[in-house]
């Protein structure tokens, strides 16, 4: 390898065995099959170290060595070791009163072969091209001729090390199996290629950055998230680059190893299931990593922000987490997704769409994840149960995690994390974003203040708990509103003065039948609640549930998956079992859906209905629909649907009252909106409304 001078320093672990080098050249060098310096420094060392392990690492990849390549390789180091001494006699390289001529060339030809200092002897890095060599070397002293007298002993003792050396190294088994190989594929590259190919390979780098994308070019966004600086690359015409790297210096990056490492060792520990286990977690190793901190850098009060960047890259570092920090911390993620291990990490951004990332997680950084993940959830993955669901809340981020393990999972764990963003967004903010009208938002407002049913659904991340969430924020405080979710996407609203009841039961990945879903929404009936809220709407159970308890007259609000309004309903009635008769519970059904514009991808609501009786059953009525172009249109009369029909027959409602209601809606709407209102604001004159029309 060009520039490779096989001057790297190692590191032995005794007790461990293992032997690790750390490359100085760039990219993907370090490699015993193909780099002929890096095999060398390996054997050179091997002669002195029984090592059970060896580990080369460069600046990106790391590669390991165990078993038969390395059993090879050690079983040649010894046999060249004793070889190098048995044949080589100190009087081959002392002048003999002959020609000087001689004697340098036979010390060229030694040093060419034994040199343990860099360039290493072709022993060292070549042994199938050394044993050529030698042989070339001997057919030479045997065609001499004219020798002076006194040379023959001194060009036999030559030629008879030179043939002690063959033999020892033709009799390795490396060298036989070498020789095995390199005739059955004609390529002595190939034949160390297969014969010393690495046991495992590990990237190390932050990711494979795409060279091409980052040189010459300007990125086109550039943002902190600390301790993390965030590049976003133009990498295709459906892709971008998302590349996240450590805010440090290289000194404040070797800090942080060496801080992590005493972080790691320390003893605390979060026993037992504890909740939130993870943000406890981090707040402890925050302690621990800033009194190392301070006594590795003592001027550390001078330069307190860089400081804090350092102990927070420490804290995720000694957690084996520093890779997916930038992801799990940045509020611009919306979610984050690995195939497995080895590819890399890709990723929805809320400005730029669909980005694929620069950080590759390795075999291990996954296994660090999943085991977080079963430490939190306090549920194991494995063989029979192979997937898992649970939340990680801290202070810094919220998130959904789900992880997928082989069997099922073909290639290795694979990883999705959906993000829940910290602060809710509120009604008018969806407004303002585009993702519905003023209009149908003081519609299904006046809705939720009449206490209907409103169903949203969707495909997956298309912003149905989004919308959940902001017209649960909408309802009036003394509400008692009990929530029932396998993951908690719901956010405690006790700092609004709220009651909420939030139940979490077992999600279907558990396998376990303990809290169930659909026993827990059956048992809402004797819980007396103003409203309900049903994170998702799976499963037969789940949907026979939920229509009991829209039978019994309880009202909330609820999510499901579906890609049409009529699919949804077809499912329920055809595969869920549900009677025709007891679709008539329902009141509004919301449909969202994920659209592209201006380049990224978008959140919309592309449909209302609602359904009405009719022959056989039930008939489904279109209210707002989605005309490309123009966006969400009212498709009737908004006095006339179903639900408005049903409220009308338990309230005196003209329509003209009606209109001045939905007017102020609108109106509030638009102002807090406009204004960017905050959530207290937004709450507190909503509320007003509701007092001064519904309550």
């Amino acid at each position: 390898m060009e520039g490779c001078r096989a001057d790297c320093r190692p590191l032995y672990s005794k007790k461990a065995g293992r032997l690790i080098l750390k490359c100085h050249a760039g990219g993907l060098d370090g490699d015993l099959a193909t780099n002929a310096a890096c095999r060398g420094r390996v054997t050179y060392l091997l002669c002195n170290i029984g090592a059970e392990e060896v580990e080369v690492r460069s600046r990106r990849v790391k590669r390991v060595y165990v078993g038969e390549a390395l059993e090879l390789l050690r079983g040649y180091a010894k046999a060249l070791s004793r070889a190098r001494w048995r044949a080589l006699d100190a009087r081959l390289l002392q002048p003999c009163g002959e020609p000087s001529s001689c004697l340098e060339a036979r010390r060229r030809f030694l040093q060419a072969l034994l040199s343990p200092k860099p360039p290493l002897g072709k022993l060292y890095s070549d042994p199938a091209t050394a044993i050529l060599n030698i042989e070339w070397e001997l057919l030479k002293l045997e065609a001499a001729e004219g020798r002076r007298r006194g040379c023959d002993v001194c060009l036999k003792s030559y030629e008879g090390a030179l043939r002690r050396l063959k033999g020892e190294v033709k009799s390795t088994e490396l060298y036989r199996k070498l020789a095995r190989v390199a005739q059955k594929v004609g390529s002595v590259e190939e034949a160390y290629a297969q014969v010393l190919k690495a046991s495992r390979v590990e990237v190390l780098h932050w990711g494979l950055e795409e060279e091409a994308c980052l040189r010459g070019r300007e990125p086109l966004d550039e943002y902190e998230v600390p301790p993390f600086r965030v590049r976003i690359m133009d990498l295709s015409p459906v892709e971008k680059l998302y590349v996240p790297s450590p805010s440090l210096s290289p000194w404040e990056l070797s800090l942080m190893r060496e801080a992590a490492r005493s972080v790691r060792r320390a003893s605390s520990y979060v026993y037992g299931l504890a909740e939130n286990r993870l943000s406890v977690l981090l707040e402890l190793k925050r302690r621990e990593a800033e009194a190392v901190l301070r006594r590795l850098w003592p001027d550390a009060v001078k330069e307190a922000f860089r400081f804090r960047n350092l102990v927070e890259a420490t804290v995720y570092k000694s957690l084996g987490l520093l890779k997916i920090a930038p992801f799990l911390l940045d509020d611009q993620v919306e979610e984050f997704f690995l195939d497995g291990p080895f590819t890399h990490v890709y990723l929805h951004h809320a400005r730029w769409g669909r980005c694929r990332s620069s950080v590759v997680l390795s075999g291990k950084d996954v296994e660090r994840v999943v085991t977080h993940l079963k430490a939190e959830s306090g549920r194991s993955v494995d063989y029979e149960n192979p997937s898992l669901k649970c939340d990680l809340v801290t202070p810094s981020f919220h998130v959904r995690a789900s992880v997928d393990v082989p069997p099922l999972a073909v290639d290795g764990p694979a990883l999705d994390f959906r993000k829940l963003r910290k602060r809710l967004w509120t009604l008018p903010e969806l407004v303002a974003n585009g993702t519905l009208t003023s209009e149908l938002a003081a519609y299904l407002l006046f809705c939720l203040f009449r206490r209907r049913n409103i169903t949203v659904a969707g495909e997956p991340d298309a912003g149905k708990t989004t919308l959940i969430n902001a017209l649960d924020l909408c309802a009036p405080p003394h509400w008692r509103k009990v929530y029932v979710e396998d993951v908690t996407e719901s956010v405690s609203q006790r700092g609004l003065g709220r009651h909420q009841v939030r139940l979490k039961v077992d999600p279907l990945e558990s396998g376990r039948k303990g809290f169930t879903k659909s026993l827990e929404v059956l048992k809402l009936l004797h819980r007396s609640p103003d409203m309900i809220i049903l994170s998702e709407v799976q499963t037969p159970e789940h949907t026979k549930a939920l229509f009991q308890a829209l039978g019994a007259g309880l009202r909330g609000l609820q999510t499901c998956h579906a890609s049409t309004i009529e699919g949804l309903l077809r499912r329920w009635v055809l595969h869920h079992g549900v009677h025709p008769a007891n679709i008539l519970d329902l009141d509004v059904i919301v449909l969202m859906r994920k659209l592209q514009s201006g380049g990224r991808e978008v959140r919309r609501v592309v449909r209302v209905g609602e359904v009405e009786p009719a022959a056989g059953g039930f008939k489904l009525v279109e209210v707002f629909s989605w005309t490309p172009g123009v966006g969400l249109l009212k498709s009737m009369d908004l006095y006339e649907t179903p639900t408005l029909v049903r409220v009308r027959e338990l309230e005196e409602l003209p329509k003209a009252k009606f209109q001045e209601e939905l007017r102020s809606y609108v109106e509030a709407i638009e102002d807090l909106a406009a204004s960017r209102a905050g959530l207290e604001e937004a709450a507190e004159r909503l509320t007003t409304l509701y007092f001064r029309y519904a309550a």
